[in-house]
């Protein structure tokens, strides 16, 4: 399952390596990228023992320069998203009587486990440390509008945000970046609706970018 999930990523990728490999460098500002992304809740510093919640994620990477300053740059940064989540209950008494009569069946439905689909639009920023020519470290920090297209005991169908912290590492190979990128991400609606336990994920992604 998780190698027929990839095929996006490599497929992309292999269209980007195709056209940049080789390629000089040049004065576009912008960059196109994709990402491949894993997240888990099982994991320090969140790993609660009410739920359980993983997922996938293809992600297509948007990044323009905002100027720079000896070895510091500074990057506007849009990743339309697309997020395969397993979830499941693991403590039933987190779904309350007061949550409805059904508040049994709630919890049997939560217990079996939930697959949700999000489709997400974050927009960040990324400031960037470049001390050689082909390496760099960078921090993102990102937020925007999801859709979610199933409800768990912890958060409502429809509209969340999306809220990523992550750092990272870069190499240019040839016309291509490629990033390795570690962080956190938050999941909530706001208050907009019930319920709003929301979700809290480490995540890794591993982007390859053109390389203006």
């Amino acid at each position: 399952m998780r190698l027929r999930r990839s095929i996006p990523f490599v497929l992309a990728a292999s269209v980007l390596f195709s056209g940049r490999a080789g390629a000089q460098e040049d004065a576009r500002r912008w960059r196109l990228g994709v990402a491949e992304g894993v997240g888990t809740q099982q994991a320090f510093p969140f790993n609660k023992p009410l739920y359980k919640h993983d997922f996938w994620a293809f992600k297509i990477l948007l990044n323009r320069a905002l100027g720079s300053k000896g070895a510091f740059s500074w990057e506007v940064q849009l990743e339309p998203s697309v997020y395969v989540v397993r979830h499941r209950l693991l403590n039933p008494y987190y779904v309350q009587p007061s949550w409805g009569a059904d508040y049994l069946a709630q919890r049997v439905r939560y217990a079996r486990g939930v697959q949700i689909t999000e489709y997400v639009l974050n927009a960040g920023l990324v400031g960037r440390y470049s001390p050689t020519r082909r390496m760099s470290l960078f921090l993102l920090v990102s937020t925007g509008p999801m859709y979610s297209d199933a409800a768990t005991e912890r958060l409502a169908k429809g509209l969340a945000f999306s809220d990523i912290l992550a750092c990272g590492v870069g190499y240019r190979l040839g016309g291509l970046l490629l990033e390795l990128r570690p962080g956190l991400r938050h999941v909530s609606n706001a208050h907009t609706q019930d319920p709003n336990g929301g979700y809290n994920t480490v995540t890794i992604d591993l982007a390859v970018w053109s390389s203006p």
